[in-house]
């Protein structure tokens, strides 16, 4: 079938089609049938001779209908055709050129086979596959199995006291573990298959496609071949067959028409006579009614036209209509929006912007709409479809679960495996070892079974077993008596004291010592412990568990008896001692599979009177019956009530046995009503007698004797003397019925009663002994009236005005003979009251019925007085009384009618109902009061109620405050009642029904509601109420009339939102009227609002309940005021009831208050009201407000009320206070008026006219209402805190705080919490999952993590399944400010390079000599200073470090690297520098990240280390650096021992390149006077922890003498005194002293004149000079075999020019002039400078010379040239 099916079809049309199918094939299979070609369509019709019918043909066209229409149910249904399937296998079939052929080359052939032979190997792999996946499920059940007994015997040995044999579960172990080894095995070789055939399986797939494409073209081929021949022949059949069938018809035609010609033309003449003339008789009628059919056309198109007409003219007149009023209000639309364009333009707006943002805002929100009904349309799809699957899911699971039940259990009980298992059990059991092998190795030389087992055959009992049997078995038994001698258990005194002396056994013979060690020939059994008792229990518990067992057919366990007998009870009743009984039984197995049964032992005491006749069947099949033959012989006479018992496989099956004796089993009729035999009589007139019979069955099979007594003490007035009874004594046979009659002759009218003593015996013995004695108690009268009524009173009830009610009066007679009768009152009332008859006659012992007709009318009772009863206090009660005699009785028969008379109106109030004008979509609401003025209740019912009035009751709430509230305030809430479609007004009741309207259009609505009422049994009666309104459209469209907020505890917010829309085509001014928030805690945003046309607004509604809300109603008024507003005087609490009038002033205060706020509450148009729900949440209790009392019970439940408020009954549990048994739920409801305003309109409607009725007001600014339901519920979750206050965060710094939700209802289960997420700006976030929360209270994690500078606030809400919490989320992210300083200490010595006020800062920490076990150090500190009142979170980083330590600690360590420093507060941090190797700097820069800070602070290290103490270093100043300043080398050069920088150290051994320079280089740039070095001393060794004393470190710098070293000083410390050589010591671990060498050039200048002319051009040129300076750094702790003293050599260099006046060491050597005899004679000169210098200084030459003479100027080429020799040549180029 195609994957895209149609319309889905029926299961019966698929059958059909399916079955056409089937016939058209098999009759397209018939011979000489053919198929219909185009060829056959496209010839021409036949003549009418030639249209012959030809059943061939005929057959062929049905054939080929059925095949079209065949085709188009496949196509219907989703199948392709066979047409066109063939058509498309034809086409790919065909060849290069069109052409059908089965030809293939010798390639293609090799490739058709090679394609079979793979598809035949994946075949084989796929049954490879399968067969293995068997096999793994096999060993996986096997395993299974195998588990659950190796399970059970560890649960068996497991259990105390319990003896499980190791070897078997050591051999189930094995057992398990081979399984596992068989699982592994096949689960492996099921791997490799399923691998080999996903390997095989996409190209078997292709070749299996290829091959059937292959095939399926052959085929198709051939099915063309076939068809094309089958076509050509049927073709030819066809035609010769026609054609021979064409002229046989032709010839019969021919003669028949020859033959027929002459009759059939003159019975054709006659005919066509009459066929004439009747067709001119029907054209003429025809004729006729043509013109009046075309009368009628004429007149119908008329009427049509005219219809037309009046349409048209209506539709012109509406279309003008509609036409003037769209201009209207175009033009009206126009001019607003003329004038709202002038406004904006007033205003500075844009009116284009303005317009364009409101389509903007109009199509966003079109879009937001659409977008969530997507949404959730894919969700329900999402969860429809979850469902589909989790069903499919659920029942693929349970069928799996029943296959592998029913495999498990198939492998369980069938195969040899079950059988090899229980004979090697039973093997087990019977061997002394538990062994099913004795030699498994085969190596034992002789296996004597007497010595492996012992087992006793019926031989050792009769006899005649072997003498060595009988000799081991008293060899058994003579040690065990032995030890039971010697063994005396532990027991109390009580046992030693019962326990029997016993002899030493006799060593021969087997019963010797124990017939004389107890007389019933048993050993002593010591009475058992209470353990020894469990253990015994628990034994035979084993023994029963191991004789049953359960058994399982098929997956399915059988439940119940196996075995059933019939009879299902056997008897032998009424037997008779000495006598014997047989019973056949039929026992059926009817259990699952084959079964077997034996039977077990019948109770001691009864197993001697019977014999079972029984052959063991062995295993039965199911359904087979079997037969057990009981005979009985009873010995005493006594009932037995046993059990018949089997033992079956599946348990143990007991059949009720019953034997009872002949017995004595008496009934006695009539009883009253406690059992007792009784003979009534009845009433016996005087002189008359009357007879009773006492029946009396024995269902017994043995008779008794009876005889009756009387009993003189309960004789009453001789009544036993007018009782006769014969005989007094006799038999009451087996099995039969004995009537015993008592005749009553009174002497005397009265009521008697007496009793007899029935005394009954049998005389039998035993059980079927029978003795009793009865009181038979005797009742009867005697009256004297033969005549007399059957009540005293006839209650008529409550009989209704107008209507008529009957009753009979029914009188007895008590004589034989007939009596007449006469009614003399009451007389008839005409229309009113008619008895029927009057006059009767009276059969003897009969009855006669006097028809009573009752239909009083208005007034009854006023007409006739004499009827009122006037012993009644009810209103309309009646008494008629009635008299009736009889002819020969003189005192008169009297009875009397009674009742009571009343009316079933029923009035309304109002009358009729006007709803006024209600907006469509609306609803007005009027209270109807419908009042019963009938005693009687009666049933009414609101039928056929219009679409747009409902019904419904008023609150009980608000029934019950307008009873105690007669106030002139209404209530604006009447929703909530009950449906009031149907109801029942009691007798006299007032009921209030509101009456709602909700118009549907903008029409007028009168109509009639029909109220029916029901009366009693009486007909249905209908009255009719007039309602009149009128429907407007509206100005204001609300997205929700009515919102019903969700349920919240105190604390927690509600938040809905309601949509206003201005249908109208003014704006307008909206204006909610909200309650105060004390009594309704609601909140609306916005109040007011202008809705322009067609302008929505949202309006968002909170409900925020505190606890005060909830406790409104128990809060007492502190100053009650009365009716006036005057406070009422103060209570006076003197006296000794001081305490009571205090009580009942709060309990006032308390009522009034309550009324005072519910009054409050409906001037608001509100309603509240409280529930109380059950203690304990089992209890289900209506939850309904009660009902209000009765009006009679008004004045009792009013000071229970004010008990229970002053008692605080009315407080709340701790979800809303008070006592903490009981727990309320606080609901109101509001309806929120909503006022319209025109823009244009003032801002009060009063402030137009003063004068102006509220009704014209109302209308001109009509209000709308809006309605709201809130609910407060206990509190289920608590949040501690209730508030998270974050506080002050750095801005990117974040902070955790902990919120623990309590569970105050866990008795009620767990709480499931839901989180709703939290908006993504607001900076918070839920770090742990919520969870059930139960007893225990549960923390959820709160982070903030403020991302700017600025206030965060937002509201976490926690959702359980009947409650919410609403946690508020506030904090505050700050920017504190960050300034590191130096600690006290190290102010002092870092204050060089510490800059006042800087942010970054600079920690020198000194020099330190090389260990190289790196254990010395130094230490310095810092402040991170806190300059803002936020706290800090600081963390340390080091960005780059000029040398790292790449197999230990870093050089520079900071502890601690990260911390928090306190608002306006410091914390210190120390710097530890340990140097790994020596080096002449270590320098570390360290980020010091405080997040969100305007610029970075950072922190730069330095350190020193040195093989020596005393060290020189180039000078530098110790401030901030960066990266480039820092970059060294590559670090592979010399950070390690090893490589390019790696030194052999005297010993050997490679060490780190020395970090002292031996030489120094001091270049003086141009400007610069002065240069420095940095000398000092180390810390001595072993700093800080054990320092080493060594000499004293002293430094030597001179100058040594040359050219030069006149221009030279030095000085140390800096700013001493200048001179050649400076001395001095140095401090350890201090600063470094700094050794100044500073250059004093000479004051005169040179000249740069020659002759003539002035070289000015030349300033600036000058050379460097040098100067060599000795230093000599001795002392200190010197490494060992290293020397003493450092030399170190300092050069000096200083660059001497013109341009500073120094001394110039070039000159000029030569000037060669050229051209002229004047240097500057012509107009180019070309002069060459010669340059000599001493030395190989470098400079300069990048000047133009200015102007030489005022006429003339020069030029020096080349202008920038490098003086590296001792002479150059500069060209010097002159021009005038």
């Amino acid at each position: 079938m195609e994957a895209s099916l149609g319309a889905p079809v029926e299961k019966d049309a698929f059958l059909e089609i399916l079955s056409k199918r089937e016939r058209t094939v098999a009759a397209s299979s018939l011979p000489g049938e053919e198929e219909r070609h185009p060829e056959v369509e496209g010839q021409t019709e036949r003549s009418e001779e030639e249209r012959a019918p030809d059943d061939d043909e005929e057959k062929e066209e049905e054939c080929e209908e059925e095949k079209t229409g065949e085709e188009l149910e496949d196509q219907r249904i989703g199948f392709a055709s066979p047409s066109s399937a063939r058509q498309a296998d034809l086409r790919a079939a065909l060849k290069p050129g069109g052409i059908l052929s089965t030809y293939r080359s010798g390639d293609e052939l090799q490739a058709s086979l090679s394609n079979q032979r793979q598809v035949k190997a994946m075949e084989k792999v796929q049954h490879d596959y399968a067969s293995k996946v068997s096999l793994a499920e096999d060993a996986k059940s096997v395993l299974h199995h195998e588990e659950e007994k190796l399970r059970a015997l560890k649960k068996e040995a497991a259990r105390p006291g319990a003896s499980v044999d190791l070897s078997r579960l050591t051999y189930q172990e094995g057992e398990v573990g081979k399984a596992w080894s068989r699982l592994t095995s096949a689960e492996k070789q099921r791997d490799l298959a399923e691998l080999a055939l996903h390997k095989s399986v996409d190209a078997g797939n292709r070749v299996g496609q290829q091959a059937m494409r292959e095939s399926v073209a052959a085929a198709a081929i051939a099915g063309e071949r076939q068809r094309s021949e089958v076509s050509r022949a049927k073709r030819a059949i066809s035609k010769e067959r026609a054609e021979q069938t064409a002229a046989i018809e032709r010839a019969r035609r021919e003669e028949a028409e020859r033959l027929n010609k002459t009759n059939d033309a003159r019975k054709h003449q006659t005919q066509g006579v009459l066929r004439l003339k009747a067709t001119q008789a029907e054209h003429a009628q025809v004729l006729e009614e043509a013109d009046k059919v075309r009368e009628s056309h004429f007149q119908h198109d008329a009427q049509r036209l005219l219809t037309l007409k009046g349409s048209i003219d209506k539709v012109n007149r509406q279309v003008r209509t509609a036409h003037e009023a769209r201009q209207k209000k175009q033009a009206n639309l126009k001019m607003e929006q003329s004038k709202r364009f002038n406004e904006l333009l007033e205003a500075g707006l844009n009116p284009h912007e303005v317009y364009r943002r409101e389509e903007m805002q109009a199509d966003k929100e079109h879009q937001r709409q659409e977008l969530a009904a997507k949404q959730q349309l894919r969700s329900e799809k999402l969860l429809e479809q979850m469902m589909e699957e989790d069903k499919r899911y659920k029942k693929t699971q349970e069928e799996e679960k029943v296959k592998r039940r029913h495999a498990e259990s198939f492998q369980a009980q069938k195969g040899n495996k079950v059988e090899e298992k229980r004979v090697a059990a039973y093997i087990r059991k019977m061997t002394i070892g538990s062994v099913d092998v004795l030699d498994p190795t085969g190596t034992a030389i002789r296996i004597d079974p007497s010595r492996v087992t012992m087992q006793r055959t019926s031989a050792f009992g009769l006899g005649r077993a072997r003498p060595q049997e009988i000799e081991n078995a008293e060899r058994d038994l003579a040690a065990a008596k032995s030890r039971a001698a010697k063994w005396r258990p532990p027991r109390g005194k009580d046992d030693a004291e019962s326990l029997p002396d016993f002899d030493p056994p006799e060593s021969d013979g087997l019963g010797g010592g124990a017939s004389e060690a107890s007389p019933d020939g048993k050993l002593w059994v010591p009475s058992l412990t209470k353990l020894e008792e469990q253990y015994l229990a628990a034994a035979r518990e084993r023994q029963k568990a191991n004789m049953t067992s359960v058994q399982r057919c098929w997956g399915r366990e059988f439940k119940g008896d196996a075995f059933l007998a019939k009879p299902s009870v056997i008897a032998f009743s009424d037997f008779e001692v000495g006598k014997k009984y047989r019973q056949v039984v039929e026992v059926t197995n009817v259990s699952l599979t084959f079964n077997q049964f034996k039977l077990l032992p019948l109770e001691d005491r009864v197993k001697e009177f019977f014999d079972v006749e029984f052959v063991p069947p062995g295993r039965v099949s199911a359904g087979v019956t079997r037969y057990i033959t009981i005979w009985f012989s009873p010995r005493l006479s006594s009932d037995i009530e046993t059990t018949f018992p089997i033992l079956a496989k599946t348990g143990r099956i007991d059949f009720p046995l019953r034997c009872t004796t002949k017995k004595t089993v008496l009934t006695i009729t009539p009883q009253d009503q406690q059992a007792t035999p009784e003979i009534d009589f009845g009433q016996v007139l005087l002189h008359e007698s009357s007879s009773r019979t006492l029946y009396v069955k024995n269902s017994g099979a043995l008779s008794a004797r009876y005889t009756v007594h009387s009993n003189e003490e309960t004789d009453d007035a001789g009544f036993l003397s007018c009782v006769d009874w014969e005989p007094s004594s006799g038999d009451f046979s087996a099995h039969a019925t004995t009537e015993k009659t008592f005749t009553f002759k009174p002497k005397a009218t009265g009521s008697f009663s007496a009793t007899l003593r029935l005394s009954i015996s049998n005389s039998a013995s035993g059980d079927a002994l029978f003795e009793e004695e009865q009181q038979l108690v005797l009742r009867g009268s005697c009256l004297d009236l033969p005549i007399f009524v059957e009540k005293p009173e006839y209650d008529f009830r409550s009989c209704i005005y107008g209507h008529i009610f009957r009753e009979s009066i029914v009188l007895h007679n008590r004589q034989l003979v007939p009596m007449r009768i006469q009614v003399q009152k009451p007389a008839p009332i005409e229309g009113e009251l008619q008895l029927t008859p009057t006059l009767a006659f009276m059969q003897g012992h009969g009855e006669q019925a006097i028809q009573i007709k009752f239909s009083p009318k208005e007034g009854f009772l006023d007409r006739y007085p004499d009827y009122r009863d006037s012993q009644s206090s009810e209103p309309g009660a009646f008494r008629i009384p009635v008299r009736i005699v009889g002819a020969d009785q003189v005192m008169p028969i009297r009875t009397v009618l009674v009742g009571r008379m009343t009316t079933n109106s029923v009035s309304f109030e109002p009358l009729s109902l006007l709803f006024g004008r209600c907006f469509v979509g609306s609803s007005v609401s009027i209270r109807l009061a419908i009042i019963n003025e009938s005693t009687l209740p009666q049933q009414f019912a609101f039928s056929r109620l219009p679409s747009f009035l409902s019904v419904a009751d008023i609150p009980s709430d608000v029934a019950e405050e307008d009873q105690t509230d007669k106030s002139r305030f209404g209530t604006a809430v009447l929703d909530g009642g009950a449906g009031a479609v149907l109801g029942c007004l009691l007798p006299q009741e007032r009921r209030e029904v509101c009456v709602t309207y909700t118009p549907d259009s903008s029409i007028e609505m009168r109509c009639k509601i029909p109220l029916r009422l029901i009366t009693g049994s009486l007909c249905v009666r209908e009255n009719l109420i007039e309602c009149r309104g009128q429907g407007c459209p509206p100005l204001i469209t609300l997205s929700h009339t009515q919102l019903d907020l969700a349920s919240v505890p105190c604390g927690a917010v509600s938040r809905e939102s309601v949509v206003l829309t201005n249908v109208a085509a003014v704006p307008y001014a909206i204006n909610v009227l909200v309650p105060p928030f004390e009594i309704s805690a609601l909140k609306i945003n916005p109040v007011c609002c202008v809705l322009a046309p067609k302008e929505s607004r949202r309006i968002q509604i909170d409900f925020l309940p505190a606890r005060e809300y909830v406790e409104l109603l128990r809060q007492p008024l502190t100053q009650a005021p009365d009716a006036e507003g005057k406070a009422s005087p103060a209570i006076d609490a003197a006296g000794d009831d001081a305490a009571e009038t205090a009580a009942a002033a709060a309990a006032a205060a308390l009522l009034e208050g309550r009324r005072r706020r519910l009054l409050e509450l409906r001037e608001h148009g509100g309603r509240r009201w409280e529930r109380l729900l059950p203690a304990d949440p089992r209890v289900e209790e209506s939850r309904e407000t009660p009902q209000p009392p009765e009006a009679g019970e008004e004045a009792e439940e009013a000071p229970k009320a004010e008990e229970a408020l002053a008692d605080g009954a009315f407080a709340a549990s701790d979800g809303g206070g008070g006592k903490g048994d009981k727990e309320w739920t606080v609901h109101s409801a509001w309806k929120l008026a909503i006022s319209m305003r025109p823009q244009g309109a003032g801002s009060s409607p009063v402030s137009h006219k003063a004068t102006e009725p509220e009704s014209l007001l109302s209308r001109r600014y009509p209000t709308t209402y809006l309605g709201l339901r809130t609910c407060v519920v206990p509190t289920v979750l608590r949040a501690d805190p209730s508030a998270l206050d974050f506080g002050e965060v750095t801005a990117q710094e974040r902070r955790i705080l902990a919120l623990t939700i309590h569970n105050l209802a866990a008795s009620e289960g767990g709480q499931q919490l839901r989180l709703e997420a939290l908006p993504e700006n607001a900076c918070f976030k839920v770090l742990n999952a919520p969870r059930d929360v139960g007893t225990k209270p549960f923390q959820l994690m709160i982070e903030f993590n403020p991302e700017l500078v600025q206030i965060y606030q937002t509201e976490l809400r926690i959702f359980s399944q009947n409650s919410r919490v609403l946690v508020p989320l506030n904090g505050k992210g700050v920017r504190p400010v960050l300034q590191i300083e130096p600690d006290a200490g190290e102010r002092q010595l870092a204050a060089a390079f510490w800059p006042e006020g800087a942010k970054d800062g600079v920690l020198h920490l000194g020099a330190l000599v090389y260990n190289k076990a790196c254990k010395d150090h130094l230490k310095a500190k810092f402040k991170v200073m806190n300059k803002s009142p936020y706290e800090l979170t600081y963390r340390l980083r080091t960005v780059f470090s000029a040398e790292q330590n790449h197999v230990g600690v870093q050089p520079f360590t900071l502890s601690p690297a990260t911390g928090v420093v306190e608002a306006n507060g410091h914390r210190e941090v120390t710097v530890t520098f340990r140097p790994h190797r020596p080096l002449a700097v270590f320098r570390e820069k360290v980020f010091v990240e405080v997040p969100n800070q305007p610029a970075p602070t950072y922190l730069h290290l330095y350190g020193h280390c040195f093989s020596h103490q005393a060290y020189a270093i180039q000078g530098f100043d110790f401030g901030p650096f960066s990266l480039k300043e820092a970059d060294r080398p590559s670090v592979f050069v010399d950070a390690l021992a090893v490589g390019v920088g790696a030194h052999t150290s005297p010993a050997g051994e490679l060490s780190y390149p020395k970090a002292l320079s031996s030489t120094f280089s001091l270049v003086f740039e141009r400007g610069e006077r002065s240069k420095f070095l940095l000398a000092g001393a180390c810390a001595p060794p072993g700093t800080p922890s054990a320092p080493q004393n060594a000499a004293a470190a002293t430094f030597d710098f001179q100058i040594l003498p040359s050219e030069f070293s006149g221009l030279f000083t030095v000085e140390a410390p800096e700013g001493g005194k200048p001179d050649k050589q400076v001395k001095g010591p140095l401090t350890p671990a201090k600063h470094a002293t700094r050794v100044v060498f500073r250059y004093n050039p000479p004051a005169e200048s040179g000249s740069l004149t020659i002759g003539d002319v002035t070289l000015d051009q030349l300033t600036g040129i000058g050379q460097w000079i040098t100067c060599k300076v000795k230093a000599v750094l001795a002392g200190g702790f010197v490494p060992p075999e290293g020397p003493n003293t450092q030399e170190i050599s300092v050069e000096l260099k200083a660059s001497c020019s013109s341009a500073d006046g120094s001394h110039h060491k070039f000159y000029l050597a030569h000037i060669c002039t050229c051209r002229g005899q004047d240097m500057f004679g012509c107009p180019a000169v070309f002069s060459s400078l010669f340059l000599r210098m001493s030395s190989g200084a470098v400079s300069n030459v990048s000047r133009t010379v200015p102007a030489l003479t005022p006429v003339h100027s020069a030029t020096i080429s080349p202008m920038r040239t490098s003086l590296a020799g001792d002479q150059t040549v500069l060209q010097v180029t002159g021009q005038s």
